[in-house]
């Protein structure tokens, strides 16, 4: 009996081997896609922090919300938070998403000036399952609304329309920040058929002041105030 002589060169693969320090496991808010710079935001921390008076209703309103949490999801009802920079709108849906977390609710957090390089950057089977959480979770985050690029018609702006009437239609809660009215978010694209949607099932809290985000001061400005500080003592 003659072996066929293929049968030895056939190749063999195997699954390869990771050698090197153990990969960091995900926090909780990491694999909810909460960016690190707003993970340690809750409702206690916003507070101890401080914020100014002209905040200090859209922190009413984002306790309010929590306070019957659950029932605004199940009816799917969100938030848009809308006002200019630095108005602290991604904090304040942060804490919320932190709450329901809390809570126990499946939550998911997608800056959408990202949302294009997470798709094309993903495998089809990881970009199936970001595509099911963006569609089934309980409460989703849509960040900065109006600020990913791109014409009416093109991917992402059609891809943010689909989420938005999928989520509107399955009765799903999404909270919403953007620096634009109502206006112009029309202006950046969107039809308005999708700006009533998202109307018809979120309320509007405007976030009003000047940015919170205070500028770095130049290291020569703090070293000469520090030899100062030293000279008084």
């Amino acid at each position: 009996m003659t072996t066929s002589s293929t049968s030895f060169y056939k190749p063999i693969y195997e699954e390869p081997y990771y050698i090197g320090p153990e990969k960091p496991k995900k926090t909780a808010c990491e694999l909810v896609g909460i960016p690190t710079r707003f993970a340690g935001y809750t409702f206690k921390t916003v507070e101890e922090l401080g914020i100014p008076n002209s905040l200090k209703p859209v922190l009413k309103a984002s306790k309010a919300y929590t306070d019957k949490l659950k029932e605004h999801v199940d009816r799917g009802e969100g938030i848009i938070f809308r006002g200019g920079v630095g108005t602290m709108k991604t904090t304040f849906a942060v804490a919320i998403m932190r709450e329901a977390m809390k809570q126990g609710l499946s939550v998911y957090f997608v800056s959408l000036v990202n949302l294009m390089d997470d798709f094309f950057s993903l495998g089809e089977e990881e970009r199936a399952k970001l595509q099911q959480k963006l569609s089934t979770v309980q409460l989703l985050v849509l960040d900065d609304l109006g600020q990913e690029h791109g014409k009416e018609d093109s991917w992402i702006k059609t891809k943010i329309r689909a989420i938005v009437n999928e989520r509107y239609n399955a009765k799903k809660a999404t909270i919403y920040t953007t620096n634009l009215l109502r206006g112009d978010i029309t202006k950046a694209g969107y039809m308005a058929s999708m700006l009533d949607r998202i109307s018809h099932c979120c309320y509007i809290v405007n976030c009003q002041g000047e940015s919170q985000r205070k500028p770095l001061r130049f290291l020569e400005e703090e070293t000469h105030d520090n030899l100062q500080h030293n000279e008084a003592n």
